[in-house]
């Protein structure tokens, strides 16, 4: 199978397993804001980013990534048992850690019972990624995919009981995660038999050693990402209050359904990447596959933009929170270029370059930190919506420089950035418009644009699904 079918193949299996409980996940939206105030929504989605994006990373120091590229470059199955064995081993110790710490210092909001219920949500968090890292060390999309299903569809369930049912507000949403995270990680221990990997006579230290040297840098890489993803709502409850980082929040929802579909591309990706990078063609495929990504992303995200008066009706349930929309299509262009961001973070990995990426990384944190801090007391909410497009468009601008200067040359054509650029600035400023006639506009040039940018493209991924020559 050719890298192409392979990564074509990989990513439509991602896709299916993906999308519907990721569809599910964000129909949870609805659930928690209708039974939360917009305080307890910010409490809720600040603590969730919070341990998956910051804390997690740093207890585990990005070891998942060190499973997974060994396993990828194992030849054997002593092999794979040994990285299976020292990662989780510095896992299960970790953990041990995290429970002492976590037992004895004070955790705001979090208080009685709570607090252990915090706590074990931060460990499911970690065996949770540790178990998706594996899956795809192996190759076993379809029972991530199953994974990623089975933890969401019973994220749904608790929290339909947990805070519907029993009305235990924010810290019900905590349970329910966790509660999801452990049969998930159940499902991965059980049914994938990694349990059969974990002999502890395979642990090694050395190997630990040059795991650790090896993510290590991926650290201040989500440290940096982190800052760059949610500085703007701390600052926001420091600087104009919870409610309007609750309205940010809520505006980023319809930016965020890019996660439908694009993760999993991005992780078929980063394999392809990984296995094709002493390739002698590998700049070509890398060049071509760069370009293919844009055109889709461009017309998807162009989509996006039609449909999000509607989706924002649906999923937003608290009128407090509708006045987040008007920023909503920035805020889907900034999550269209963070995603060719992504898509360039991928080749770091590939060519070991994780220092490069954690360089640009913080440069785009910095930037947007520093915007917020100098402009936000004087201008308020709108400040986080352009702080994270300029921020974003800082890191796309630096990781193509860096890498068309040191390693190989990543080009757009100018008439198709500048047709992309010229068609959201429409289609965005129709969908918030109350002139039907610039509404229709803006439909019929988005229409028009993802006509032009990859109906072709969409034929052809059609064909080679259904095998049609």
């Amino acid at each position: 199978m050719s890298r192409e079918k392979k990564l074509l193949f990989n990513s439509f299996i991602l896709v299916l397993g993906t999308f519907l409980p990721r569809l599910i996940n964000f129909f949870t939206t609805p659930l928690i804001t209708a039974n939360t105030t917009t305080l307890g929504y910010d409490t809720i989605t600040l603590t969730t980013s919070t341990v998956i994006s910051m804390i997690v990373p740093v207890i585990s120091m990005q070891i998942e990534q060190a499973i997974y590229r060994f396993l990828i470059d194992a030849k054997s199955a002593d092999e794979q048992k040994t990285a299976i064995t020292t990662g989780i081993s510095y896992i299960f110790a970790i953990m041990a850690v995290v429970i002492i710490v976590g037992t004895l210092l004070p955790i705001p909001v979090f208080g009685g019972v709570w607090k252990l219920v915090l706590i074990v949500y931060v460990l499911s968090e970690i065996m949770a990624c540790q178990s998706r890292f594996v899956l795809r060390g192996f190759s076993k999309y379809r029972q991530y995919s199953f994974q990623a299903a089975l933890i969401v569809i019973l994220n749904f369930v608790f929290i339909l009981i947990t805070l519907v049912g029993f009305d235990l507000g924010y810290g019900g949403v905590v349970l329910s995660l966790t509660l999801a995270n452990v049969f998930g990680i159940l499902y991965v221990v059980l049914t994938g038999k990694i349990y059969q990997y974990y002999r502890f006579k395979y642990f090694n230290g050395d190997i630990l050693k040059k795991m650790l040297q090896y993510s290590f840098p991926f650290l201040p890489n989500n440290i940096a990402w982190y800052i760059n993803t949610t500085s703007d709502r701390w600052l926001l409850k420091i600087f104009v209050g919870g409610g309007a980082a609750g309205i940010y929040q809520a505006s980023n929802i319809i930016p965020s359904l890019v996660n439908l579909i694009y993760p999993a591309f991005n992780m078929a990706w980063m394999e392809s990447a990984i296995k094709s990078v002493d390739d002698d063609d590998r700049e070509i495929y890398y060049r071509k596959m760069f370009r293919i990504l844009f055109r889709l992303l461009a017309a998807g995200s162009v989509a996006l933009m039609i449909i999000a008066p509607l989706l924002y009706r649906i999923l937003i349930r608290n009128s407090e929170l509708y006045e987040g929309f008007v920023y909503t299509s920035l805020l889907i262009g900034a999550v269209f270029i963070y995603s060719l961001a992504q898509f360039l973070g991928s080749i770091y990995v590939a060519l070991k370059k994780t220092r490069n990426m954690t360089i640009s990384t913080t440069i785009s944190a910095v930037i947007n930190a520093l915007i917020n801090l100098a402009l936000m007391p004087f201008f308020g909410f709108e400040i986080a919506v352009y702080s994270t497009f300029i921020s974003n468009a800082s890191l796309l601008a630096y990781r193509v420089y860096d890498l068309n200067r040191n390693s190989m040359v990543l080009t757009i054509k100018p008439r198709q950035i500048i047709f992309t650029v010229v068609t959201m600035l429409i289609v965005g400023y129709a969908m918030v418009s109350t002139n039907l006639i610039f509404i229709a506009v803006g439909v019929v040039a988005g229409l028009f644009f993802i006509y032009v940018m990859a109906l072709d493209l969409i034929i052809d991924f059609v064909k080679k699904v259904l095998k049609i020559n």
